[in-house]
C-alpha cells in the first residue's frame, strides 16, 4: 500500500496542475480497489471546466508517463491516454446523461459489449463509458472542486440505477437482479468485456443510491424492501429527457 500511496501523491500533483478552478481529479481502477498488482497501471482522469489546450494535453500525457516510469507501473497504452486521461464537465455531463450507448428504435437502451479493437476503444462513445465507470466504481478523489465532483458522482449513480432499469427484463427486480444486469451482458460478455462493472459491496451501495434518487422522483417503488416496481414507458422517457438535456446544455455552453 505504501507505493500505492506515493502513486496516489503524484496523481494529486498533477490534478492540481490542470485541472484548474472548477475542475477535479480522480483515480480509479486496481489501485483505487486495493487490488493492483506492483506493475499495475493507474487509471486516472483529469476533468476541467475548459478543454485542454494542445501543449497542455502534452504535458499531461508527459507527466503520466513519467508517473509510471517513476513507480515503475507498466504503462497501458491500448487506449490512447489522450482519450482517457483527460475530460471536460461537459463530457461528465453527457456521459451520466447516458449519451454513451445508443438508443433502439423503440427507445430502448442498447448495451453492447466492448469491441476489442482500436476503432472502438478510442472512439468518443467509449471514452464517455469509460468516464461513467470511473464515477461509479471505486476510486479516489485526488484533488480540485469537491462540490463538482459529488455532483457528478451522484448523477452517474443516478444514470448507473436508470441503465439497469432500462436494461433489466424482470417486471419487480431486486438490487442483485440489477447488479448482474450491469455485470453481465446476455451474450455473456462480463467484466472489461461488457460495462466494467463487478458484483460486490461497491456496486450494490452505487445501485441503492442511484435507485434512492429514482423513487425520489417517482420512477420506481421499492416493495418488500429490496424490490423495485417501474413503468418501463417513463425509465425510457427520463433517459430520453436526460440524453436531451445534456445535448441543449452541450449548446448552450460551446
Amino acid at each position: 500500500m505504501e507505493a500505492t500511496h506515493g502513486v496516489f501523491d503524484t496523481a494529486v500533483r498533477l490534478s492540481r496542475r490542470f485541472a484548474g478552478p472548477g475542475g477535479y481529479g480522480i483515480a480509479y481502477g486496481s489501485h483505487a480497489a486495493g487490488i493492483s498488482s506492483r506493475q499495475s497501471d493507474l487509471d486516472l482522469v483529469v476533468i476541467s471546466v475548459e478543454p485542454l489546450g494542445v501543449v497542455e494535453i502534452d504535458e499531461l500525457v508527459a507527466g503520466v508517463t513519467v508517473l509510471h516510469h517513476e513507480h515503475g507501473l507498466l504503462l497501458d497504452t491500448e487506449v490512447d491516454h489522450i482519450k482517457k486521461i483527460h475530460a471536460t464537465v461537459r463530457d461528465v455531463d453527457s456521459a451520466t446523461s447516458l449519451r454513451c450507448f445508443p438508443l433502439q428504435a423503440n427507445g430502448e437502451v442498447d448495451l453492447p459489449a466492448v469491441v476489442p479493437q482500436s476503432w472502438f476503444l478510442n472512439s468518443d462513445t467509449f471514452r464517455l463509458r469509460l468516464l461513467l465507470n470511473a464515477l461509479t466504481t471505486p476510486h479516489v478523489f485526488l484533488d480540485g472542486d469537491i462540490g463538482r465532483f459529488d455532483q457528478d458522482r451522484r448523477a452517474a449513480e443516478r444514470a448507473v440505477a436508470l441503465l439497469a432499469m432500462a436494461a433489466s427484463r424482470s417486471v419487480s427486480p431486486s438490487t442483485r437482479v440489477l447488479m448482474r444486469v450491469l455485470c453481465v451482458r446476455s451474450d455473456g460478455s462480463a467484466g472489461e468485456d461488457f460495462l466494467g462493472y463487478t458484483p460486490g459491496p461497491h456496486l450494490y451501495s452505487v445501485l441503492r443510491r442511484g435507485l434512492a434518487r429514482l423513487r425520489d422522483e417517482n420512477l420506481v417503488t421499492t416493495i418488500d424492501g429490496d424490490r423495485y416496481e417501474y413503468d418501463p414507458t417513463s425509465i425510457r422517457t427520463a433517459i430520453a429527457q436526460s440524453r436531451d438535456q445534456a445535448w441543449r446544455r452541450g449548446l448552450m455552453q460551446g
